[in-house]
């Protein structure tokens, strides 16, 4: 995380007002599960994070439905319930519950 937002912040810094006019969107390539396979590792899965950034964003707030990680809560092999589509975020960048 902090290679992340060492990456970040000079970005933000650097695009000065433009920055007001953007929406950057930082997300996982893919989810995984929350238990270990048998190699202790885990399968790709549901479980996933996105971060915002710009102008406009109401930050330091998590948004969306957090189901649980009790085993009665997991779908399948251990994979997080799937409560929110990312699709949708992506669309336009201009979603209501991001903004001031």
């Amino acid at each position: 995380m902090t290679q992340l937002a060492r990456g970040l912040e000079p970005f933000y810094l650097d695009m000065g007002r433009e920055i007001d006019h953007t929406t950057v969107i930082v997300m996982t390539e893919f989810g995984r599960r929350v238990q270990e396979n048998s190699s202790f590792g885990t399968d790709h899965g549901c479980g996933g994070v996105m971060f915002l950034m710009g102008g406009g964003i109401r930050g330091e707030r998590f948004l969306g439905k957090w189901p649980g990680l009790s085993a009665d809560l997991l779908t399948g092999p251990g994979d997080l319930q799937v409560v929110h589509n990312y699709r949708n975020s992506l669309r336009a960048g201009t979603h209501a519950a991001w903004r001031r």
